[in-house]
């Protein structure tokens, strides 16, 4: 069902949040993401097999132990989008916003009229079936509490930024830095100066205006430079974060064999 989380509050205190991506369908990692100290997790329709059936046990994981489910979908109009909310999701993370129109569109997707255009059903988990409140008060509910947040991941977004940050309704802005590499003619090289710099103008428009910035964190030393840019929500990969522990590990053992 739909919930405030910790995670809001972190954001309304301007305070840095933390985020485990996870790709594959295991509801056991999504307590295991509250038990090591994250905020929310990002579940990630995008890379990845997960579906809405595949989601589902885990955003049950996640009410359990009170940490907020997110969920980055495939497109910007993706059918599922309205899936995921049904089901109780947080948040939703948009893909490739291009424009104030993509924002836009965005936004009022994840809004019940007249704000927005989400569907209304109120026989669903979000909304309690209709026992946890009157459905009135749970689509005012939804319509302050669902995050929507896109992505900028290409050269024309970062020059959209500006128009992009007068949508109202955004919660935050992330940032990916692979595609916008891509994007830029730099493929697979985040660190580029011309993808830094890219990065540092979203980072610094987004300061100005006060929206909280959503950076990846590959690593330790990654996740405390998105801090220092300012980041409010700061995202590390399960994938990457097991192999790159698990591997010192095994290499720290079989050094001292």
């Amino acid at each position: 069902m739909l919930q405030r989380y910790p995670l809001h509050d972190l954001l309304d205190g301007r305070r840095p949040a933390l985020g485990l991506i996870v790709n594959f369908a295991a509801p056991p990692m999504v307590d295991l993401a509250a038990l090591m100290g994250f905020d929310f997790v990002m579940l990630d329709a995008e890379h990845g097999p997960l579906t809405p059936a595949l989601v589902e046990p885990m955003l049950r994981s996640a009410e359990l132990a009170r940490i907020a489910p997110i969920v980055r979908v495939s497109t910007r109009t993706s059918d599922d989008i309205l899936r995921y909310l049904d089901l109780g999701v947080t948040g939703i993370v948009f893909p490739n916003v291009e424009s104030a129109e993509d924002a836009e569109e965005a936004v009022r997707s994840v809004r019940f009229p007249p704000r927005g255009t989400r569907g209304v059903a109120p026989n669903t988990n979000a909304s309690g079936y209709g026992r946890q409140m009157p459905f009135r008060d749970y689509m005012a509910l939804a319509n302050e509490t669902i995050l929507a947040i896109p992505l900028i991941e290409s050269g024309k977004g970062v020059d959209a930024i500006e128009s992009i940050l007068d949508v109202a309704g955004i919660t935050a802005i992330g940032v990916g830095p692979m595609d916008l590499s891509a994007s830029l003619g730099t493929p697979g090289d985040p660190s580029n100066p011309a993808v830094r710099a890219a990065i540092d103008h979203v980072a610094d428009c987004c300061r100005r205006r006060g929206v909280p910035l959503v950076l990846p964190a590959a690593n330790m030393e990654q996740g405390v430079e998105s801090i220092a840019k300012g980041a409010g929500m700061t995202l590390t990969a399960v994938g990457g974060l097991l192999a790159g522990l698990g591997t010192e590990f095994t290499r720290a053992l079989r050094g001292n064999a």
